[in-house]
């Protein structure tokens, strides 16, 4: 199943503030997290191994889970 994701109040913040200096990688990820697009999605868009890298913002609180979807 695909989910989609969501900035969280700290992720919004690390966008405007660059407070916690996420890597390059975590930051460019961290902006393309919009609320619309499904992991799948995301996925194409992220460099590396995205799914470690979009499992890293959640753990670090930096994204939210915002819904679930069937497979697209």
């Amino acid at each position: 199943m695909a989910v989609v994701y969501r900035k969280t109040p700290k992720g919004q913040a690390e966008i405007e503030t660059r407070a916690h200096r996420l890597a390059p990688r975590l930051r460019g990820a961290l902006i393309l997290v919009d609320g619309r697009k499904a992991d799948t999605e995301l996925a194409a868009l992220i460099l590396g191994v995205p799914q470690a890298t979009l499992a890293a913002l959640l753990a670090d609180g930096f994204i939210e889970l915002v819904a679930t979807l069937a497979d697209r």
